[in-house]
C-alpha cells in the first residue's frame, strides 16, 4: 500500500508538471517585450561591453596588437596557442583556441552593438540624449572591435545589423581594406557626433574624448601603414598627408577640446593662488612663479622674490608699468592697479629668445628646463603670424626662401608637422628627410635654409639622436628650430606672410581696450 500511494505521488506530480508548461511563457527576452524602459537601454548598451571583460579577448589584443615588441615570449606555462601565436605559425590558425576567442568575442560585441544601434535608436519615448549617449557607446564599441579585427586580419566579415536567425551568421569579407576603414571612421564620427563629455570619467565607459582619441590613432595607424609599404595598406586609395592631418585634428580635440579646457577658468585659479601666495608670504614686490598646468588642474613648482624677464614683457604688452606699480608698493604705497582682460587685446605680443649655442663648442643645442637663453626680443603684430615673424627676425633667423630639413622622429611628432610640410610643397619648397647620407652636406653647403630638428630624449643620458645634424646647423649658420610646437607656428606663418608683409608701428600705435 505504502508502495502504490509514492507511485501514485509521483505520477500526480508529473501531470501538474506537464500542466504548467502550456502556460504562456513570460520574463523571457524578445524584442517584443525589451527595449522599453531607459533602465533597457542602459542594460543593453552594459552587455556590449561585457563581452571585451572576457580574459581570452583583452589576452589576444595585447598579445596580437599592443604589444610594444615582436619578442612577446610567453611564459613556459603558456598554452599551446600563446606559444603557437608568439612564432606566428599561420597553419595552426585554424585551430588556435587564442585566435577562435578573440574572433568570438569581438562579433559577440559587435553584434550586441548593432542591436543596440537599431533598438534603442528607434526608442522615441526615451530622452533624447540618453538616447544618442547610448547609440554613440555602441557605434564607438562597433569600431573598436572592427578595428582591433582588421589590423590584425584585414579584411574581415563585416556585420552592420543584428544577428536574428542561424543563416544570417555568416556574411562575406569586406571587398577591400578601404571599406572596412571608411566603416570604423564612420561610426567614430557618429560616435563623436552623438555622445558626450563626462565631467568626471566613468570607468568602463566611453564618450567623445574616446571616439576622438581612437580617430586618431586609427588615422594615425593606417596613414603610417600605407607610407611603410605595408601589403594590402599600400593599394589603399587615401592620401597619406591627408590622414597624417586627421590624426593631428581628432587628437587636437583630445588635448585641447574647448569642451574640456576653459583658458579663462584656469587664469582665474591662476590670479587667485598667486593672491593667497601673497596673502600668506606678505609679498610687497615683484614675485616669479612656475606653474604646472593641464586639464586645468594647476601645481606651483617654484616661487622667487624677484621680477622676471617677463615682466617688462608684460608691462609693454599690457600698456601698464607694472615695475612703477611694484615700486610704489615697496615704497608703502597702494595704487590702484589695472584690470586688463588680455584675451580682448586687437593684437598680439610674442617673446623670443636668443641663445649663444655657437660660441659653445660641441654643446647640443636643445632646449630643457634650464634657461639657456642670452637675450630676448618681444615684437607686436595685428594677429600672431605677424609679431611671430617679427620675433623671430629680430633674434636672426632668416625666412626660408626654398628648402628645409625635416628631422623628426616621433610618430606623433611627424603627424603633428604634417600639415605645416604640406603647406610648404603647395608653395614649391624642397624638403629634404634626416636619413640621406648628405644631410650634413646640405648643411655645410648652406642647400637648406631651414633645419627642424625636434629631439629625441637618450636613454644613455648623453646627446640625443639628431645631435650631428644640430650641431652642424649650429655651427654653419643655419637656423635651427627643435620644438614642434615653434616649428608648425613659424612655418605657417611664413607661408601666409612674406617680409613685405610686416607692418611697421610705433610702440603706441597699439591700443589696450579703454580701462
Amino acid at each position: 500500500m505504502k508502495t502504490r500511494s509514492v507511485i501514485l505521488s509521483v505520477v500526480a506530480s508529473l501531470a501538474v508538471c506537464a500542466c504548467s508548461l502550456n502556460e504562456y511563457p513570460y520574463g523571457f527576452y524578445s524584442e517584443n517585450n525589451f527595449y522599453k524602459t531607459e533602465a533597457d537601454a542602459l542594460a543593453a548598451t552594459n552587455f556590449i561591453y561585457d563581452a571585451i571583460n572576457y580574459i581570452e579577448y583583452s589576452r589576444a589584443i595585447v598579445f596580437l596588437g599592443d604589444m610594444n615588441t615582436d619578442a612577446m615570449y610567453p611564459k613556459g606555462e603558456a598554452t599551446t596557442s600563446n606559444k603557437e601565436l608568439d612564432g606566428w605559425k599561420s597553419a595552426t590558425f585554424k585551430t588556435n583556441t587564442t585566435l577562435y576567442n578573440f574572433y568570438k568575442y569581438s562579433y559577440i560585441t559587435i553584434n550586441r552593438a548593432n542591436s543596440v544601434i537599431e533598438n534603442v535608436g528607434a526608442m522615441k519615448d526615451l530622452d533624447e540624449d540618453i538616447r544618442n549617449q547610448y547609440v554613440g557607446e555602441a557605434y564607438f564599441m562597433r569600431a573598436f572591435s572592427y578595428f582591433n579585427l582588421t589590423r590584425n586580419f584585414g579584411r574581415v566579415p563585416m556585420h552592420l545589423g543584428t544577428v536574428r536567425k542561424l543563416d544570417e551568421a555568416t556574411v562575406g569579407s569586406a571587398e577591400s581594406l578601404d571599406e572596412v576603414w571608411d566603416r570604423i571612421f564612420s561610426d567614430l564620427d557618429k560616435a563623436i557626433e552623438l555622445t558626450g563629455i563626462y565631467p568626471v570619467p566613468v570607468t568602463g565607459r566611453t564618450d567623445r574624448i574616446a571616439a576622438y582619441s581612437l580617430a586618431a590613432i586609427a588615422y594615425l595607424y593606417v596613414a603610417s601603414a600605407k607610407e611603410s609599404g605595408v601589403p594590402q595598406y599600400a593599394d589603399m586609395a587615401f592620401d597619406v598627408a591627408d590622414y597624417y592631418a586627421k590624426a593631428v585634428e581628432y587628437a587636437g580635440h583630445v588635448v585641447d577640446d574647448p569642451a574640456q579646457t576653459t583658458y579663462g577658468v584656469t587664469a582665474a585659479r591662476i590670479k587667485r593662488i598667486a593672491a593667497a601666495l601673497a596673502s600668506e608670504l606678505k609679498i610687497s614686490g615683484p614675485f616669479n612663479i612656475q606653474f604646472l598646468a593641464g586639464e586645468n588642474s594647476l601645481k606651483v613648482i617654484e616661487c622667487n622674490l624677484r621680477a622676471s624677464r617677463s615682466f617688462p614683457f608684460v608691462s609693454k604688452i599690457l600698456k601698464l608699468n607694472f615695475i612703477e606699480l611694484a615700486t610704489r608698493v615697496m615704497l608703502g604705497e597702494h595704487p590702484e592697479g589695472g584690470h586688463i582682460d588680455p584675451f580682448e587685446l586687437d593684437y598680439v605680443g610674442v617673446k623670443s629668445s636668443q641663445f649663444s649655442f655657437a660660441r659653445l663648442g660641441k654643446a647640443d643645442p636643445v632646449l630643457g628646463v634650464d634657461m639657456t637663453s642670452t637675450g630676448e626680443v618681444a615684437c607686436i603684430g595685428e594677429t600672431l603670424d605677424e609679431a611671430l615673424l617679427k620675433s623671430m627676425l629680430s633674434v636672426g633667423h632668416r625666412i626660408p626662401k626654398a628648402s628645409v630639413l625635416v628631422s623628426v622622429g616621433d610618430i606623433l611628432h611627424k603627424a603633428a608637422l604634417v600639415p605645416a610640410c604640406k603647406m610648404l610643397k603647395e608653395r614649391g619648397f624642397t624638403l629634404y628627410e634626416d636619413n640621406s647620407p648628405s644631410a650634413l652636406d646640405l648643411i655645410r653647403e648652406h642647400k637648406v635654409d631651414l633645419v627642424i630638428n625636434i629631439p629625441e630624449e637618450s636613454s644613455e643620458g648623453g646627446p640625443g639622436a639628431g645631435y650631428e645634424i644640430r650641431r652642424a646647423a649650429v655651427d654653419y649658420n643655419v637656423p635651427l628650430i627643435t620644438n614642434i610646437r615653434l616649428a608648425d607656428a613659424y612655418i605657417r606663418a611664413f607661408c601666409k606672410l612674406g617680409e613685405e608683409d610686416l607692418a611697421i608701428k610705433p610702440w603706441d600705435a597699439y591700443c589696450v581696450p579703454s580701462r
